[in-house]
């Protein structure tokens, strides 16, 4: 199977992540020093952005250069966490200079591919499928293609003569050469036009947007369902010690997860679905922007479960917690849920560790909630955090679901980063 298999001609991609209003607030300095360039960028920064709409921000001189970072990785959906790293501590100076640098660049893609990377590595929290949205959007040429979990996975399987390599994430490895970046470029290229693709794809950019392709989308649907990942393509993560010098326990590995069935065209992203098919739709889409930011750094629960129901995305912790994401008609929300055999430590370590209130600076709240029903001794506890900055559920319309799971996302990894000091 290849991607023309599913599409006769290059998909469109319209509006794609979160608000670029969103991700201001954390720039630095005065706010006011930004109000000219936000003015510049399309909706002020209250709509979410298409490519175009993208690029021609960055490329335009006149927006500051960490508006227009800001803009790009509110188009990636970047995670909170990552993105406040990624500017704080004075590397703020650092993305700014990699902007500026990548506007006026006049170098090959491999030279700046080779200088971002570097650059990158001295900025915490900007890994390679982030960086090279940089390039892709900064670079005079648009032809320095985005390097992604699913163009990576795509490379894989359509150019295995690349030998891209992955993390057992699924994510480009951090070690990817200049030149492999270089060839999976001039592969993307030299695609287009070709009786392999058709003279549909007129260059390299439609090819990498095909292989991007959307949730939910009859390329991604198939490469996530098909996938395996070649044991030469792996890199293992180095074996590091956890908590007091013991070795971490292994994650288990996920249950299967049955493909999601891709809303029927041309509603991309699920307007075409009702009912329990447009839920189970949602949470497909939920479950691939949670593993994006799981395979691009973000601090969450390492192993993800199976759908238990078309409305509970299960996320496995250690020692009986529970971490799962809600799905119903009003909201999505990311829950901790204890079941009876910890109700002990919920009620004389976790409750305490509640107070005083915890920080609420990522636009979440907490809640705590007393369950029934629970096994063993019948008694079970949840606390919830809810996104306040994009409330909504998959009754929402299909153009606003990046928002709504992104959001999702980054409450589960407030969740998790405040209770796993304090998990039994």
């Amino acid at each position: 199977m290849k991607p023309t298999d599913f599409y006769k001609a290059p998909p469109p991609q319209g509006p794609v992540g979160k608000k670029p209003q969103s991700y201001f607030p954390d720039l630095p300095d005065d706010p006011q020093r930004h109000t000219d360039s936000i003015k510049r960028i399309p909706g002020k920064g209250v709509s979410i952005l298409n490519r175009g709409q993208v690029r021609a921000l960055a490329r335009d001189k006149e927006i500051d250069p960490l508006v227009a970072y800001a803009g790009i990785m509110a188009w990636g959906g970047r995670n909170f966490r990552n993105y406040r790293l990624s500017l704080g501590n004075g590397n703020s100076t650092k993305v700014a200079e990699l902007v500026e640098y990548l506007r006026n660049s006049k170098a090959t893609r491999e030279a700046d591919f080779d200088y971002t990377q570097k650059a990158a590595s001295a900025i915490p929290g900007l890994g390679i499928s982030f960086y090279t949205k940089l390039l892709f959007f900064l670079r005079e040429k648009p032809d320095a293609y985005i390097l992604d979990q699913w163009t990576a996975k795509s490379a894989v399987v359509l150019f295995p003569e690349l030998e891209i390599k992955l993390t057992t994430a699924g994510l480009p490895h951090a070690s990817t050469s200049p030149k492999t970046y270089e060839a999976f470029c001039k592969r993307l290229d030299q695609s287009a036009g070709t009786s392999g693709w058709g003279s549909a794809w007129k260059n390299g950019e439609e090819v990498e947007r095909t292989i991007f392709d959307r949730p939910g989308g009859p390329w991604r649907s198939w490469l996530n369902s098909h996938f395996e990942n070649a044991a030469g393509n792996i890199v293992p993560k180095p074996q590091a010690k956890g908590k007091r010098g013991r070795p971490p326990k292994p994650p288990k590995a996920p249950p299967g997860v049955p493909p999601v069935p891709p809303p029927p065209e041309p509603n991309a992203g699920g307007d075409g679905l009702r009912g329990e098919d447009r839920k189970e739709a949602f949470a497909g889409y939920l479950r691939e922007v949670y593993f994006d930011n799981l395979g691009a750094g973000a601090v969450l629960p390492e192993t993800c479960g199976r759908f238990c129901t078309p409305n509970k995305l299960h996320v496995m912790g250690g020692g009986g917690p529970i971490w799962q994401f809600v799905i119903n008609q009003e909201e999505v929300h990311a829950e901790i849920f204890f079941p009876g055999a910890h109700v002990g430590h919920y009620n004389a370590v976790i409750i305490p560790a509640l107070h005083p209130p915890v920080n609420q600076e990522n636009h979440h709240q907490f809640d705590v909630n007393i369950m029934g029903n629970g096994p063993n001794n019948g008694q079970t506890r949840a606390i919830d955090c809810y996104p306040i900055g994009a409330a909504g559920s998959f009754m929402s319309p299909a153009e606003d679901w990046p928002a709504i799971c992104q959001s999702a996302v980054d409450a589960m990894q407030q969740l998790f980063e405040f209770f796993e000091p304090h998990l039994p």
